[in-house]
């Protein structure tokens, strides 16, 4: 993984944290197969932002971006449905649904930056 920046490595940073916190909160709940889905979803963040910050051509790079916006607004969905169900506290959703909301507007802030860059 190449990070360019402080910036792009706290976005990696704060994806990372976002998977661990969701796996941690969902590894006891009991329908399983939900819980996989959700923690699956949520590793995908980190990864899709990883790729997003590797030096590839800049379609690729905005592709990885896309993805792993994509990755959090359905994270979301998951984490309000698991409430809906009674598998979350509302507690934990809104602080994970926070944190993915945050996620999403620093990568949508840096997104903004690559493209007025001239990085196309």
């Amino acid at each position: 993984m190449s990070l360019s920046s402080v910036q792009q490595v706290r976005t990696w940073s704060r994806s990372c944290d976002v998977a661990v916190h969701v796996y941690r909160i969902l590894n006891d709940i009991t329908d399983r197969n939900f819980a996989e889905r959700v923690i699956q979803n949520a590793f995908t963040i980190p990864e899709g932002v990883a790729a997003a910050f590797n030096p590839h051509r800049y379609t690729q790079q905005r592709d990885a971006l896309c993805r792993s916006l994509e990755a959090l607004a359905v994270l979301q969905t998951q984490l309000y449905l698991a409430c809906e169900c009674g598998l979350l506290k509302i507690d934990q959703m809104s602080i994970l649904c926070n944190e993915a909301a945050d996620l999403s507007a620093d990568l949508q802030s840096q997104q903004g930056a690559e493209t007025s860059s001239g990085a196309a």
